[in-house]
């Protein structure tokens, strides 16, 4: 009921249509998908075979996914084997008529690019090293000096514009004749900062390699592989995990010898214990030494988390704790100084900020661990 309303009164109901036509297209090939970021925490979206997690059984709370302080679309992202995803692009656009298109990226200055362009800006034409000396380039110091000037004002500026690997975005009429970067890539001069502002419907359609190699050994549904299984469990253990996609790095491979996983939840829960915002600054170690104990020690690991940490300081409700978790996310000033405006009479106040300062880093949603967690569960069974 809860989501109904949301989904009712902000008026995402057409993005659940438009991906439900997507999701017929996949259906119709007897391919299987993986539903990557928050959605999983959809109750409609399990109802609707968008997600094969059920957030009820699993306990992930919907405001990550969307609640009554946002007004943007949701966001639905969907991996899809490799070589199949070009073609539901192609019948996605045949079903919607010029109403379709992809997304750009704004691909910026940095200081690296600024200096080159600025090398070749002020008449430089042959091939610039990696390893290249400015003065070797422009003996004149004073040349030197104009064309560090002119990098410097590059940096932060638009370089080019870039195609998004995934984004499609679905107009309720056909797609404006001023938005056409390139009608036939069908590509659009809008990025996804551009499509949040003006709320309009997008889904990333996005490959994945490991669910290609799955496909190829075995067609079986990543939700009916067992939860638990011994042998596959011990191969996990061992840290066998070369050649095991989404799960091969050096990181992940001592972080599975050190978790010694039972069960394909063990396994969701390392691959979101190794990124930035739960592992940096030594979480990641202190994590795996109380675990070794058989303590479940209490950090930020998933975004829900940092949700359920901000409302139980604050004593709010999710949907404003979620504000202010984007906020600290997004490092946007004044909702963080609100937010530490209420904390400042508690002693560890510096502590809670260090500690939500983290999620300005990479990290994972309950439903996004889980959905990949599934994955490499399955590959590696």
């Amino acid at each position: 009921d809860k989501e109904y309303d949301i989904i009712q009164k902000k008026g995402f109901v057409n993005t659940f249509h438009r991906v439900c036509d997507l999701l017929d297209l996949i259906k119709n090939k007897n391919i299987h998908h993986v539903l990557r970021g928050s959605a999983a925490s959809s109750l409609i979206c399990y109802q609707l075979g968008i997600s094969d997690i059920d957030p009820i059984k699993e306990n992930i709370p919907l405001t990550r996914f969307m609640n009554f302080c946002r007004d943007t679309q949701p966001d639905i992202d969907l991996d899809v084997p490799h070589w199949i995803r070009d073609h539901l692009i192609d019948e996605f656009h045949e079903i919607h008529p010029n109403k379709v298109a992809r997304i750009s990226n704004k691909v910026m200055y940095k200081p690296k690019s600024a200096m080159r362009e600025a090398i070749r800006k002020f008449g430089y034409r042959k091939f610039v090293p990696r390893n290249y000396k400015l003065e070797q380039i422009f003996p004149d110091p004073y040349v030197r000096k104009n064309v560090k000037k002119y990098a410097k004002s590059l940096i932060g500026t638009q370089r080019q514009w870039s195609l998004h690997c995934g984004g499609l975005i679905v107009f309720n009429d056909k797609v404006p004749e001023d938005l056409w970067l390139d009608k036939e890539k069908r590509q659009i001069v809008l990025d996804k900062y551009d499509v949040e502002e003006q709320n309009l419907i997008k889904i990333d359609l996005l490959c994945n390699r490991g669910l290609s190699q799955l496909w190829e050994i075995n067609d079986t549904p990543l939700h009916q592989y067992p939860t638990e299984d011994k042998l596959t469990s011990e191969l996990l253990s061992k840290g066998d995990v070369i050649g095991l996609t989404q799960a091969e790095s050096r990181t992940m491979r001592k972080t599975l010898i050190a978790l010694q996983p039972q069960s394909m939840y063990d396994v969701a829960l390392a691959l979101a214990l190794i990124r930035p915002a739960a592992a940096d600054g030594g979480r990641k170690a202190s994590y795996l030494r109380h675990w070794r104990k058989g303590d479940n020690q209490k950090q930020i690991i998933y975004d829900e988390d940092g949700i359920e940490y901000i409302g139980k300081l604050l004593n709010c409700n999710h949907s404003t704790a979620d504000r202010y978790r984007r906020a600290f996310a997004n490092q946007r000033e004044g909702l963080m100084n609100e937010f530490i405006s209420k904390i400042k009479h508690l002693d560890d106040k510096d502590k809670i900020i260090v500690n939500l300062n983290q999620l300005n880093k990479y990290s994972f949603c309950k439903g996004h661990a889980l959905a990949y967690g599934q994955l490499v569960w399955a590959l590696a069974y």
